[in-house]
């Protein structure tokens, strides 16, 4: 089981209601094929992420920072895969870190890297 994080020290946290108004309007493009993949092109980490949390049963995601919430990226996810798998994905970005607390997603920037254009 995973500890129950702190999550006062992060700058933004989202709930179920929120993450399911935002996953509502991200549009997803989804492949044909034998695998499930929703392909994100360009969209804000928070619009990724309260999807990726909704699917998986996340109930919130926080933000150490309100910069990371708008990092731009572009992502190929596989919706058949792993949550765990999901994350070790997202932590080959650069910029941000992702970790699996007791019922939230955990976004960090990593050292130095999130405040920079």
């Amino acid at each position: 089981m995973k500890a129950k994080p702190d999550l006062s020290d992060y700058a933004c946290v989202m709930d179920e209601q929120v993450m399911t108004a935002i996953g509502d309007t991200v549009p997803q493009v989804v492949s044909g094929g034998t695998a499930d993949i929703c392909v994100f092109t360009d969209r804000e980490l928070k619009d990724v992420l309260a999807v990726v949390a909704c699917h998986y049963g996340v109930g919130k995601v926080a933000f150490r920072s309100d910069s990371l919430m708008h990092l731009r990226l572009y992502l190929q996810w596989d919706r058949e895969a792993s949550l765990d798998h999901c994350v070790s994905v997202l932590n080959h970005f650069e910029r941000f870190s992702v970790s699996i607390g007791d019922d939230v997603l955990l976004v960090d920037g990593k050292q130095g890297k999130e405040e920079q254009p």
